[in-house]
């Protein structure tokens, strides 16, 4: 959880730990806590891995590389979890190919991840491949009897990078810190261009928000949301995807009748200043209109 501030460059982070005894990180200048209450790694597994149906999704393609891409990389608790999963899979994904793309601003919860290898856990015995990321920002080359898999880190700032050609994603690990302190990260333009980067290749976005105006934000993008996985004190996360078949359990029109229409926070941002607010009405009427609402609506009885 990064995309993150200059002066983490002078090095803003500290261990802490959590509730059972589990070791992340922090950040010093908003005090933000990587992956609290059940660490990186439980929350990775529940929200991206498992939530994502990331190994089963791996499995089903054959054809042509399965792209992620990992928005917010910070100390890379989501990317090493998802490649211990895919590479602990084994058989199940003989002859598949994946490219793991993982963007963030800054490069200094990497490399405090990499000098505290040992207390938190997690990086240990995958040095080598953070040392590769933080020399030359070389692709790691990452092969096992079953699977291959490209890992390029992309030093940027996602927010504001103009289309690169990067393969359209069939999964994106969304774990920018929160609106509140980087508001830039979640308004409705971003959205936007990530629905855009999408194309019609059938993508899964995952994220440990639950924000009524996020989900929002998403659905005025063109997604399709539903209800993503638990993790720590939350019940629930949110997923969102270019194809309906692929959530589990959508948002359905109940949740747009009374969560947004009474949240005090439920409209979207739409510049880079975060606020709460209420939906307006244009948004709301846009949102009735939505295929994931009005079908449901039109098939009732």
């Amino acid at each position: 959880m990064s995309e993150r501030h200059a002066d983490e460059e002078a090095g803003g982070f500290e261990l802490v730990t959590l509730a059972g005894g589990v070791r992340s990180l922090r950040a010093r200048d908003n005090g933000q806590v990587f992956h609290p209450v059940v660490g990186p790694v439980a929350e990775a597994t529940a929200v991206h891995v498992a939530g994502g149906q990331l190994v089963e999704r791996v499995a089903a393609l054959r054809a042509q590389p399965f792209v992620i891409w990992d928005v917010g990389l910070g100390a890379a608790a989501n990317a090493l979890t998802a490649i211990e999963a895919l590479l602990a899979a084994g058989g199940r994904l003989r002859g598949r190919r994946v490219e793991l793309f993982s963007f963030d601003r800054s490069c200094e919860p990497l490399r405090f991840a990499r000098q505290h290898a040992e207390e938190l856990g997690y990086p240990r015995g995958r040095e080598a491949w953070l040392d590769a990321l933080l020399a030359a920002r070389a692709p790691v080359e990452i092969g096992a009897d079953a699977l291959t898999l490209r890992w390029v880190f992309v030093q940027t700032n996602f927010a504001a990078m103009a289309p690169r050609g990067w393969p359209a994603p069939h999964a994106i690990f969304f774990d920018p810190y929160s609106p509140a302190v980087n508001p830039e990260m979640w308004t409705l333009a971003l959205f936007e261009r990530l629905r855009g980067e999408m194309g019609e290749t059938p993508c899964v976005l995952t994220t440990y928000s639950r924000s009524t105006a996020v989900r929002v934000g998403f659905l005025l993008a063109g997604f399709f949301v539903g209800i993503g996985a638990a993790t720590g004190e939350k019940e629930e996360t949110t997923v969102a995807s270019n194809e309906r078949a692929l959530l589990a359990q959508p948002l359905d029109r109940r949740w747009l009748e009374t969560t947004v229409r009474h949240s005090t926070n439920a409209a979207p941002l739409r510049n880079a200043v975060f606020s709460r607010r209420p939906i307006g009405d244009a948004d709301f009427t846009r949102l009735r209109r939505h295929p994931q609402f009005y079908s449901e609506a039109n098939s009732s009885p």
